[in-house]
């Protein structure tokens, strides 16, 4: 049981670090846009 909560939470933190990469690189493709559209 312990090793499987403690999968369970290493997938959450790998999600979690992902989206926010993820959310990152939008921000900054976004902002970039924005500076050649300027």
């Amino acid at each position: 049981m312990k090793m499987l909560k403690r999968r369970l939470a290493v997938l959450l933190v790998i999600r979690e670090s992902v989206e926010t990469v993820h959310g990152r690189s939008i921000d900054f493709d976004t902002r970039d846009g924005l500076k050649v559209n300027d």
